[in-house]
């Protein structure tokens, strides 16, 4: 794997978080601002039900705050990126974005129009962005990309997206995340691309998936979520499946996952530069 270039990882308590430069400058979501979201769930859920403005949890997050927590990051940061990669090839008078949900689900909506998932806070993030620009008269071409395994969940999916009719382009994509990754980093070419990869757990979302699709020299974010809780009752356990799942989503191919690791050992080992031909090389570009 080669070094972990331009990365910035936030450890905050159960959620795993990080994003490639490129980051939205105090006009819009920068760094200190998602942490400063994040640490308020960290350090007490009471912030969340308290009148502070922006805190304010929607009935359909009531008793899923994280989620909330989560999703407000993703709209916020996305927006911003939106604003700020559309002014990048104002001098060239074309400018290409995509948005990639590698785990899109809808899983656990509440709302009835889906304004509770990733999918819906996706598309309106990014039509807010190309509409700003439109009005300064640059158009800003949008596409977003949805892939969902499970057939229920992509039927609602592709239900949804025939419903939006707006300035972002969407498909939607049947199956793993793994079996379209190189498919999508096709399409994704040299354009600006957002990548948010949110798995149930971590299984699919390995190291080889991502690391091609943020190499290179293109403007590349990336989001992923992973809940520290689940994996830390995992890790140790000598269960050969899981320990290959554990392996796939830390790159470490034929290494091992050292044993008593705590958050942020986890953290550091995610990053960690294990160099081409090591056990962790994977090929490609930088990740975590």
């Amino acid at each position: 794997m080669q070094p972990h270039q331009g990365l910035n990882v936030w450890c905050v308590h159960s959620i795993l978080e990080f994003s490639a430069t490129g980051r939205p400058s105090a006009d819009g979501l920068d760094a200190a601002h998602a942490r400063s979201i994040l640490l308020d769930h960290g350090e007490a859920k009471v912030s969340l039900s308290s009148n502070r403005p922006g805190l304010a949890v929607p009935p359909e997050y009531v008793g899923r705050e994280q989620s909330f927590l989560k999703h407000r990051v993703l709209g916020d940061y996305l927006t911003a990126w939106g604003h700020k990669l559309g002014s990048t090839g104002r001098a060239q008078g074309r400018t290409k974005l995509w948005y990639v949900d590698t785990f899109a689900g809808p899983w656990d909506e509440r709302h009835p129009a889906l304004a509770d998932t990733s999918i819906a806070i996706g598309i309106d993030a990014l039509e807010t962005a190309a509409a700003t620009w439109k009005a300064r008269g640059h158009v800003v071409e949008i596409s977003a990309l949805f892939v969902e395994k499970k057939a229920e969940a992509f039927a609602k999916l592709q239900k949804y997206l025939a419903t939006r009719q707006g300035s972002v382009s969407t498909h939607a994509l049947r199956g793993d995340f793994g079996d379209h990754a190189d498919g999508i980093r096709r399409r994704l070419g040299n354009d600006a691309a957002f990548i948010f990869v949110d798995p149930l757990g971590w299984k699919g979302a390995a190291m080889k998936y991502i690391a091609p699709l943020v190499g290179g020299n293109a403007p590349r974010d990336v989001l992923i979520n992973v809940m520290f809780d689940h994996m830390n009752r995992q890790k140790d356990r000598l269960i050969e499946h899981i320990r290959q799942q554990m392996r796939d989503f830390f790159g470490l191919d034929a290494g091992e996952l050292p044993a008593d690791l705590d958050e942020e050992g986890l953290f550091d080992l995610y990053r960690t530069d294990r160099g081409p031909g090591s056990s962790g090389s994977a090929g490609g570009g930088s990740s975590a």
